[in-house]
């Protein structure tokens, strides 16, 4: 387990978070109001079976096995707004946490400065998150979720890059009962990992929202034009290319247009009850990028401090995952790229959260895994098993 190396990196913040926040305070004293948020997540998760190891992304190298291991869900951040003016305000998120090279680092996934002239508008420069899902502005935020982790099946669609620079506009405006929300963005994002490389040069969002009290609903899509490094999908391409170039322009990468993300969200909470549901779609112009669709239904009821649910989760890939037009060594090559793409992966999921304190909360998980061939996972599962278990036990807290 690497509980000693996660502790080392929580106590070496800890050595300087006193000084920060007692700064901080002292600038919110004797200039303008700052606020403070600590949140954060500790826990440990396992496989019930020998030989398979659970990957709740599968843009990302970290796992848990058959051993506990904290390698999933510890995380520590920090969210401070200063009002630096009557209409203006700087925000800015740090946040401790294993990344997808599996490495602990800080780094700050939301930063930047709002402009808000009315209730009604704001505009916000700078970076902040994709408006995707109904999680984005809590995404990291592991109390403000009821499951131990959002269901890996939906989020997966945007794997790592869910942060993005640009500018981002909202608008609220009363519609009848509800409150409408409209949520833009122009922005840039980039991404660069030993095996690939992505750059968004445009990306283009919106959202729109419909809430009250009890409800909220939601439809979003994004649009992307970006820059693709991927040398194994690029050596699988100048295959095919040398027996047939029009079919390796549907592997070949680089640079590709017309990249679409959508989504419907759904939550609804009345009488203790809470419904959510989400589902996401992409159409990313290759098959070697392959398409998918993910969606997750959950239920879940509250008595007193206890909160028990239950989640069905499911990932499908919507593009061909078998190569006919080819022969030979190129065939051989597009279907095994083609093979290790096969996302197809289905989870049930059973939880309980314990609200035990103010801003604390208790959560244990338990999860039936069903890949079809990788599903979500690096490699198959072993030979005779068609699923595996996933049990996790975590400690959110938000301050």
């Amino acid at each position: 387990m690497h509980f000693a190396r996660y502790l080392r990196c929580f106590r070496l913040c800890l050595q300087w978070l006193p000084g920060l926040l007692l700064s901080s305070l002292v600038l919110a004293s004797e200039l303008r109001p700052l606020t403070l948020d600590l949140h954060g997540t500790v826990g440990v998760a396992r496989t019930l079976a020998a030989g398979v190891a659970y990957r709740p992304n599968d843009a990302e190298a970290q796992a848990a096995g058959r051993n506990w291991s904290d390698r999933l869900d510890n995380r520590i951040g920090l969210q401070a707004t200063w009002k630096a003016a009557e209409h203006w305000a700087l925000t800015s998120q740090w946040l401790l946490h294993r990344n997808g090279l599996n490495e602990v680092q800080g780094e700050f996934p939301v930063a930047y400065l709002a402009w808000q002239p009315s209730p009604q508008f704001e505009a916000r420069f700078g970076r902040f998150r994709q408006v995707l899902f109904l999680t984005t502005d809590s995404f990291d935020i592991g109390y403000a979720h009821p499951w131990v982790r959002p269901p890996a099946e939906l989020h997966t669609l945007v794997g790592e890059m869910t942060a993005l620079e640009g500018v981002q506009l909202r608008y609220r405006q009363p519609v009848g009962d509800y409150l409408g929300t409209v949520t833009a963005h122009l922005a840039k994002a980039s991404l660069k990992r030993p095996s690939y490389e992505n750059v968004n040069r445009r990306n283009f969002g919106l959202a729109l929202t419909l809430s009250d009290p009890y409800l909220t609903l939601q439809a979003a899509a994004i649009y992307a034009d970006a820059q693709l490094n991927m040398p194994a999908i690029d050596r699988v391409g100048q295959l095919v290319a040398a027996q047939n170039p029009d079919v390796a322009r549907e592997y070949l990468v680089g640079p590709v247009s017309g990249l679409w993300y959508g989504g419907l969200g759904m939550r609804y909470e009345r009488a203790g009850w809470m419904l959510m549901s989400e589902i996401g779609a992409t159409q990313l112009q290759r098959i070697s990028l392959r398409d998918r669709v993910g969606w997750y239904l959950t239920l879940g009821h509250t008595w007193g401090n206890w909160t028990p649910y239950v989640t069905y989760a499911r990932n499908r890939t919507t593009s061909p995952l078998q190569e006919s037009r080819l022969s030979g060594p190129a065939a051989q090559a597009a279907n095994a790229l083609l093979a290790r793409r096969d996302s197809n992966q289905q989870t049930w999921s059973l939880g309980v959260r314990w609200d035990f304190a103010a801003g604390m909360a208790l959560k244990a998980q338990w999860d039936s895994v069903r890949p079809e061939t990788y599903g979500l996972q690096a490699s198959p599962l072993p030979a005779g098993r068609s699923r595996f278990e996933v049990f996790s036990l975590v400690m959110d807290w938000a301050f």
